[in-house]
């Protein structure tokens, strides 16, 4: 596994240990990965959720993870279900004065759907967004 992907896993263990502290552990999610770029290039840095589409009838789980140089690993054990989502890619915070050099300036918002034969999944937000 290669470096960013376990810095990314270390962030994303960490994120779920914080937010689902006393909501009674781990789920039977699936852990998923893949890359999210802007115009073609890996986006350097920001998070990605993942959140289930409940007006497509979905109530499964919710994941977050960090994306670091264009990847993403979400926890596993706290992973998706399987279903529609609507997917999230979130530009990085930045502490009050500071100025963000990424180029995603908003959140971009697409969906899809987690199948259980597919845990690679890619995101190409379009120059602009």
């Amino acid at each position: 596994m290669s470096r960013i992907l376990k810095f990314a896993l270390s962030l994303s263990l960490a994120a779920s240990a914080v937010g689902l502290s006393g909501c009674g552990g781990p789920t039977t999610g699936t852990q998923i990965h893949g890359h999210v770029t802007y115009d073609g290039r890996p986006l350097e840095s920001g998070s990605i959720s993942f959140e289930a589409d409940a007006a497509k009838q979905n109530s499964g789980l919710t994941a977050y993870a960090p994306i670091v140089d264009g990847e993403f690993v979400t926890n596993p054990e706290f992973g998706v279900s399987e279903g529609p989502y609507v997917v999230r890619v979130m530009p990085p915070a930045v502490g009050s004065g500071q100025k963000s050099t990424s180029p995603l300036r908003d959140v971009f918002v697409t969906e899809t759907t987690i199948s259980p034969e597919t845990k690679s999944y890619d995101f190409e937000i379009p120059a602009g967004k």
